[in-house]
């Protein structure tokens, strides 16, 4: 079952990271282990016993080493994200969805009490701090690595609010092994997909009921030559800060074809 996030209550926040992330650009939801279609590999009495984030096991900031590097998705909305963290999942990749936006509960989870969110508080610091945190508490006994997807807006803090792309982040360059560009090669395509989801709230969770708001004008406030433009000026700052160590994927590959899942998988793997 799934619900929204105004629907936690604070005692429950820390318990988000051990629920399986599958939140969109506009709409947060969390996918509950009792349901046994979200991760089959494991039944939810067997996963909830090994969280990935053990705080009391928490390594002091400073001491991430090449074994605690952990993987990003570089993408954005309407790439079938979700799905390829779910997959990912499915083959003991942890992927914690977009931990870095809707509040950046995660924060939390890992008793960090320096700010992350609102975005006009975030410190670089604490920012770097949290991520490089929950990278060195992955449950590795559990998870061959420990991940998550960010989308252009994720990068966002307090002197880099409004900066439209800023890649210079330290915790991406420190304490990221592997990075995953997914791309969704048909742009005018995905421009309809997020100008639907955004006009009618639904952004394919089951059935649409997750009370995602709606803006009904979205098509007249964002026109699709602009949205592309910033989506391919998007790719090509990641593509030039990122290429050569990272893995480049196109959405419509790795849907149609078990092998392009593979090589994502062995790529995270090795």
């Amino acid at each position: 079952s799934a619900f929204a996030l105004s629907s936690v209550s604070s005692g429950a926040v820390s318990e988000l990271l051990d629920s399986v992330f599958v939140h969109d650009a506009a709409a947060l939801l969390v996918v509950n282990l009792s349901n046994p279609t979200a991760l089959p590999v494991l039944d939810a009495a067997t996963y909830r016993a090994m969280p990935n984030i053990t705080p009391k096991a928490r390594q002091p900031i400073g001491t991430a080493s090449s074994q605690t590097k952990g993987y990003v998705i570089l993408a954005g909305p309407r790439t079938a994200s979700s799905t390829l963290c779910h997959r990912l999942q499915e083959h003991r990749f942890r992927c914690n969805g977009e931990m870095l936006w809707h509040g950046r509960n995660f924060a939390k989870g890992l008793n960090m009490t320096c700010p992350v969110w609102p975005l006009s508080a975030c410190t670089e610091a604490c920012f770097s701090d949290s991520v490089q945190t929950y990278y060195a508490n992955c449950n590795t006994l559990r998870w061959k690595a420990c991940g998550f997807k960010v989308f252009q807006p994720h990068l966002r803090c307090g002197t880099f609010l409004n900066q439209s792309i800023n890649l210079n982040v330290t915790w991406l360059q420190k304490f990221v092994g592997k990075v995953v560009i997914l791309e969704r090669r048909n742009k005018t395509q995905q421009y309809l997909s997020l100008a639907k989801a955004f006009e009618t709230g639904c952004w394919g969770f089951r059935n649409c009921t997750d009370g995602a708001s709606k803006i009904p004008e979205y098509r007249q406030r964002h026109s699709m030559s602009r949205v592309i433009r910033d989506t391919e000026n998007w790719y090509s700052a990641l593509l030039a800060a990122y290429g050569k160590m990272g893995l480049h994927v196109y959405m419509e590959d790795y849907l149609s074809s078990e092998k392009e899942f593979n090589k994502i998988a062995a790529y995270l793997e090795k």
